[in-house]
């Protein structure tokens, strides 16, 4: 059950006129700041979970059609949507995780890249304004093969991680590696395409390690299949990503469909 919360801020008609009058009687207010207003959105977000240090990096955002995504039916989504002035498509967050364990630099997800428009692929500038370097990183661990989580491995044909090994679910790279699948089910959504060109260059420098059941990625940190995708636990303390579980909305819905 998922539950997503919103908080709108209005001011009361009284106060309006409270401040209108303020001006009024006093006139324009001298500045209280000579900078002028940062209005670039970071990137990034630095968090502590225990010992490790896990940030979030953001990959853009992107319009969707949220209504169609979510289980609930598309008139009730729309009406809450509407009673919250969010319109649709609403735009939409793309993030990685990564963790730092000390020792290690874990990649969780890589964002779209190329593959999903020109809003997305911003990951690699904002790992580097995050204060690290895509060379850097040891491991990327891939909730699934989607082209919003295996896009950003690659850029005009070059590794964007050269050193780092690639963690999959073997079920996942089984499928959606396969040329065979890819024949067998059609490819009209592209997104064997994009796996293959995101994937096929660490798999021929032997970098994908496809794994099944328990697996130990560093000290403290495993996945776990849930749900057909894939969620990353570490032990410093106990939480979860769990991937693409619908976060652009602030509605309260019983259910969410993911991605």
């Amino acid at each position: 059950m998922y539950y997503f919360q919103y908080y709108s801020v209005r001011p009361a008609p009284a106060m309006i006129l409270f401040f209108t009058l303020i001006s009024v009687l006093l006139g324009p207010l001298p500045s209280l700041a000579s900078a002028p207003m940062q209005k670039k959105k970071s990137g990034y977000l630095h968090v502590m979970v225990g010992k490790f240090e896990v940030s979030a990096i953001s990959d853009g955002t992107v319009a969707l059609p949220v209504e169609k995504l979510l289980s609930e039916p598309e008139k009730l989504t729309k009406s809450a949507l509407q009673k919250l002035f969010i319109g649709l498509p609403a735009e939409t967050s793309f993030n990685a995780y990564l963790i730092n364990t000390g020792e290690k630099l874990i990649l969780v997800d890589t964002g779209a890249g190329q593959l999903l428009g020109p809003t997305l692929g911003k990951l690699t500038d904002n790992i580097r304004a995050a204060g690290y370097h895509p060379e850097e990183i040891d491991d990327i661990v891939l909730t699934h093969l989607h082209p919003d989580h295996v896009g950003g491995l690659m850029s005009a044909g070059k590794q964007i991680f050269p050193k780092a090994i690639i963690h999959a679910e073997k079920a996942d790279t089984d499928y959606w590696l396969s040329p065979s699948s890819q024949k067998k089910n059609g490819d009209a959504s592209g997104f064997f395409k994009g796996d293959m060109a995101s994937l096929n260059t660490y798999v021929r420098s032997g970098q994908l390690k496809p794994f099944s059941g328990k697996t130990v990625i560093a000290p403290g940190v495993l996945p776990l299949t849930l749900l057909a995708m894939l969620s990353i636990r570490w032990k410093a303390r106990v939480c979860d990503f769990i991937s693409s579980a619908i976060s652009s909305m602030s509605v309260p819905f019983s259910s969410a469909s993911p991605v």
